[in-house]
């Protein structure tokens, strides 16, 4: 069975691999390629993704499609780094990357438009009742939302840091830079980078 699922793999077949990759499959075919004969021991990776993996939300998503498309992004990216590391040739490991960030400009399209989930996001920066170890996983979170908006459009982009300079980036940064903790502060100057490099104007505004 684990030589037939890695040949079905190396055909790299675009419709196979978006249903090897849906909820529905992806579970029994890690199952099967567990079992590889050239490994001592059996590999446990339905254990880690099930179990072991949670995604952490510092603001809920209210959004199962969205969740879902977080989780399978995440599961290719396992699947290439670990369960089929020795197994892909170059074409497939490509199309696996193709997969990984249509992905990630879903999920940054999605996030990135979404006014009241970012309106959520700076209520909860603001807040005075927010611990430090919630500020840092806050900014953290917002610093991959920066790192994911990179890859859309320009005026997406713009419109992405016009809506952060509404809800008060820049009053919220002025404040973690001075934080006492340095995690605090290194995540803000990087979000701070992010900012500038887009559009440096809004730090004159």
């Amino acid at each position: 069975m684990f030589e037939i699922a890695k040949h079905i793999l190396l055909l790299n077949n675009k419709e196979l691999l978006e249903m090897i990759f849906s909820d529905e499959y992806l579970f029994d075919f890690v199952g099967i390629l567990e079992n590889d004969p050239d490994q001592p021991n059996k590999s446990h990776h339905r254990d880690f993704l099930k179990n072991q993996v949670q995604l952490k939300e510092v603001i809920p998503f209210n959004n199962p499609k969205l969740t879902s498309l977080i989780h399978q992004t995440f599961r290719i990216r396992y699947l290439r780094d670990h369960v089929l590391i020795r197994l892909l040739d170059e074409h497939t490991f490509s199309t696996f990357n193709s997969f990984i960030v249509f992905n990630q400009l879903q999920i940054a399209s999605t996030l990135s438009s979404d006014e009241e989930f970012l309106q959520q996001l700076f209520t909860k920066l603001k807040s005075k009742d927010v611990t430090q170890n919630e500020l840092l996983d806050l900014l953290k979170f917002l610093l991959e939302l920066c790192e994911l908006v990179k890859s859309l459009e320009l005026k997406n982009k713009m419109a992405f840091y016009k809506c952060l300079d509404l809800l008060g980036l820049y009053d919220i940064l002025e404040k973690t830079l001075q934080n006492p903790d340095p995690q605090v502060r290194t995540k803000s100057v990087e979000v701070m980078l992010f900012s500038v490099e887009n559009d440096g104007l809004f730090l004159q505004t």
